[in-house]
């Protein structure tokens, strides 16, 4: 095959460029990766995980089952996991999608305790928030619906629910300001995911050691790997060292 390639594009040269065109018109879709996540994350971090072996993710503030989900990517190579989120009813839709997965309507605080979630006219910022959050000054924002829950820790989801024996390939955090507490009530003594993915607004890398995350979870041995519009990703150091980060 080679030597025939070889000759066409020497020998024939306008045809085998027409044969080039055609091939990248017809199967183009070969070299496709579809991405569910906002910015493709989960193409990201499928570089440093092999999907063709069973994996397990967690993922808090999973908001919708496809849509901007981090882990769908992974669910569809038959990965399973923990989809966490407090938006009540959300997991409804999740129970018929990923049915596979272990839905849970929660929402994930440093501890437990009582307090409000807000639903707003734009579902993406539903979740908690301090009355004096700047999101209430912003008139874009509507708040539809106020409700009363009760916290609960990572580390308590993870007791009761993560399958004995299976450990947490990467974790994905995204609610909306609260991402630091929810990684402050996960037992990092006993619970540690190779990869860990938070969303972090109006991010700037040159500021990236002065991050509360990036402190907090360096002490963890987390180290920064890269980055998106509204994400950090850290790799476990005692897993992806230096020299084998791709």
């Amino acid at each position: 095959m080679y030597r025939l390639r070889n000759y066409l594009r020497i020998t024939f040269p306008s045809f085998y460029n027409g044969l080039v065109a055609l091939y990248h018109i017809f199967f183009s879709w070969r070299f496709f990766r579809k991405s569910f996540s906002q910015f493709g994350e989960d193409l990201i971090i499928s570089h440093l995980l092999d999907t063709s072996k069973p994996g397990f993710y967690v993922d808090i503030g999973a908001h919708r089952p496809t849509q901007f989900s981090n882990t769908y990517f992974f669910y569809r190579y038959g990965w399973k996991g923990i989809n966490v989120d407090a938006m009540p009813g959300s997991m409804k839709l999740f129970n018929i999608l990923r049915s596979r997965d272990i839905n849970i309507e929660a929402a994930v605080a440093g501890q437990t305790e009582k307090k409000f979630y807000y639903v707003f006219n734009r579902p993406l910022q539903n979740g908690i928030y301090d009355e004096d959050d700047d999101i209430f000054r912003n008139k874009e924002f509507t708040v539809i619906k106020k409700i009363d829950i009760t916290t609960v820790k990572l580390s308590d989801i993870l007791d009761k629910h993560l399958p004995a024996h299976v450990h947490v390939d990467f974790l994905s955090v995204d609610v909306e300001g609260l991402d630091v507490e929810v990684l402050k009530s996960n037992n990092w003594n006993k619970y540690k995911p190779k990869i860990i993915l938070v969303e972090v607004l109006d991010f700037k890398l040159e500021n990236l050691a002065d991050y509360e995350v990036t402190k907090y979870l360096s002490q963890w041995g987390y180290t920064f790997y890269s980055r998106t519009v509204h994400t950090i990703i850290f790799l476990d150091s005692s897993v992806y060292s230096s020299k084998e980060k791709p």
